[in-house]
């Protein structure tokens, strides 16, 4: 009689040495991992809504005119979302969603932002600057955890 076989693991995490896990690890490899996981998930995201991943600017860019950035959720509440940036320097910014129609956001959520950083001189207290969102992409179709079923041998 076989055993069924279960396999949990995301495709994104496969790629990652599973040793960064442990919790004795430094602190940097363990920014290094997730910031791997997090340039991963942004590669899908341009993927999937056909984006050019060369255009992805880094958060502390100041323009006028519209960019794409990559982020991490690192806090949302009603009144506020920071986000944090993936150039392994955890620069954080207040995300202005006063564009965005809808959006549904969670702590560690990847997204990737069609916005504007368009240079806050006072920007709220240890915090960057505000990151004005126009749109938001975000994974459309995550793959369901794959399971074998056993064969039953009578």
């Amino acid at each position: 009689m076989t055993q069924p076989t279960v396999d949990l693991i995301h495709p994104i995490v496969k790629d990652i040495n599973a040793d960064w896990l442990c919790m004795n690890d430094p602190p940097r490899k363990k920014a290094k991992a997730l910031n791997t996981q997090v340039i991963n998930a942004g590669e899908r995201i341009a993927k999937q809504h056909r984006l050019n991943t060369a255009e992805f600017s880094c958060l502390s860019t100041v323009s006028q005119e519209e960019q794409l950035f990559l982020v991490r959720v690192d806090s949302c509440s009603p009144s506020s979302t920071i986000v944090e940036s993936t150039d392994g320097k955890g620069t954080k910014f207040l995300l202005d969603l006063s564009g965005v129609e809808s959006y549904a956001l969670y702590p560690g959520k990847v997204l990737v932002i069609r916005g504007q950083n368009t240079g806050n001189k006072d920007p709220p207290p240890d915090l960057n600057g505000i990151i004005v969102a126009l749109k938001l992409y975000e994974v459309t179709d995550v793959p369901l955890a794959s399971n074998t079923r056993p064969q039953w041998q009578i």
